[in-house]
């Protein structure tokens, strides 16, 4: 426990000893979770696939969402099915209409599963959506029009009651149609609607920012649906808690999901962070994921982590030590089991893909399970927990020298009482 401690605190400079010696005497975490090794479900030329999502819709029915280069060169969503143990080959999605390029945005799981969006065509861009129902997915329905917002990237989240299924649903996108008071060029604003009783809402500001190189989006379900942002890069004129015009990771809550202001963002660590992921947890708690980089003085490129006290309303000092890793590690809560953090270990001997268990500031790593060996450079991990109560993974693999890229999926063997992920 001593060199867990000091892994989390060292690096502010609270113990004078050195972390190397700690990380090589501290005993490898015990596993939780056994993977089968995985499959490669699909392989493409490098710089075809982006994103990728898991989706799992009940009574055996699974799907891979995949954002694509599609043959005419434009952007495109895909889809894989999953047919027994194997996997289909993926079919394209209609685009929306006046549409000529489509990028996946985002995917939630609950009551059912539902695609987001940003389509692009002439008229401008857009979010859209399509819904599973009556075990088939509809076509899109816009959430923005074409002619509104110039929308470049979105996160959505499931709330609690309130719509169809029981369940509001909520969106968070970019719109960088103007330039913010504040910022000398360039600049968004990440925008906030939400459904329910079968419409959309008008938008609501999350923050204006002069940069934001990524964000990440969680609600608590409930009655009220308190609602977290994170993002990566610099609040216009400012934040409290931060400096004018600084790069680092900030958050922004709102006490509701329904029309309410948004408090201003306060800078959760500085130094360098590439990305941000985000999963609403027991107690009331945000947890937050990010891949720090620390500073030219101090390199670290570690997966970080940190979580918000509702009751208090402030951030836990931030973990920027948690372990090695090339990526953001992307976040999985589990009724109280904490958070799941899918990881990729690069910076490791053998580099490989694991996945990493956090109950608290005190108890960072609880165990840690082996998910794959890593034969190339990871990215848009992402784990759930499937209706037979499996984790299952999904993630894309660049093989570098060999031009192709691999998308992969692993499952581990049932988990029993493991609940669903909050965010998703």
């Amino acid at each position: 426990m001593m060199c867990r401690f000091a892994l989390a605190v060292g690096v502010f400079g609270a113990l004078g000893f050195g972390l190397g010696a700690c990380l090589e005497s501290a005993p490898e975490p015990a596993p939780r979770y056994v993977f089968a090794e995985p499959r490669v479900v699909w392989q493409r030329s490098d710089g075809a696939v982006g994103d990728v999502f898991l989706v799992d819709a009940g009574a055996g029915e699974r799907f891979i969402a995949a954002a694509t280069r599609g043959s005419d060169g434009r952007d495109q969503v895909q889809l894989l099915t999953r047919d027994g143990t194997a996997w289909s080959a993926p079919v394209p999605l209609v685009r929306p209409a006046g549409a000529e390029r489509e990028r996946l945005g985002w995917v939630t799981q609950y009551p059912a599963p539902a695609l987001f969006s940003v389509a692009s065509g002439a008229f401008g861009s857009g979010v859209f959506v399509r819904r599973w129902v009556n075990r088939s997915w509809q076509p899109p329905e816009p959430v923005t029009q074409l002619s509104g917002e110039r929308v470049d990237a979105l996160r959505a989240a499931v709330g609690g009651g309130g719509g169809e299924g029981g369940a509001r649903l909520h969106v968070v996108y970019s719109d960088s149609r103007m330039t913010p008071a504040g910022c000398a060029t360039g600049g968004l604003i990440l925008r906030h609607r939400v459904w329910s009783n079968g419409g959309w809402s008008a938008p609501r500001t999350v923050v204006a920012a002069c940069t934001v190189t990524q964000f990440a989006f969680a609600v608590q379900p409930g009655a009220l649906d308190p609602l977290m942002v994170t993002f990566v890069g610099a609040p216009a004129g400012g934040a409290a808690g931060g400096v004018d015009g600084a790069a680092a990771l900030y958050g922004v809550p709102s006490a509701t999901g329904l029309p309410a202001e948004f408090q201003q963002p306060y800078r959760i660590v500085g130094g360098t962070s590439r990305s941000t992921e985000l999963v609403a947890a027991a107690g009331g708690r945000f947890v937050a994921t990010w891949h720090y980089e620390g500073s030219a003085e101090m390199p670290q490129r570690r997966a970080a982590i940190a979580a918000y006290d509702p009751s208090r309303q402030v951030w836990d000092r931030p973990n920027v030590s948690w372990f090695y890793s090339s990526v953001a590690p992307f976040p999985l809560a589990l009724s109280g089991a904490g958070v799941l953090g899918f990881g990729g270990e690069t910076d490791a001997l053998f580099p490989r893909l694991a996945v990493w268990r956090w109950l608290s500031a005190g108890d960072p790593v609880v165990d840690r399970s082996r998910v794959a060996q890593s034969a190339g450079t990871p990215s848009s991990l992402r784990l759930i927990v499937q209706s037979d109560q499996r984790l299952g993974a999904v993630w894309v693999e660049a093989l570098g020298s060999a031009g192709t890229q691999r998308v992969l999926y692993a499952e581990s063997a049932a988990v029993g009482a493991a609940t669903r992920d909050a965010g998703l």
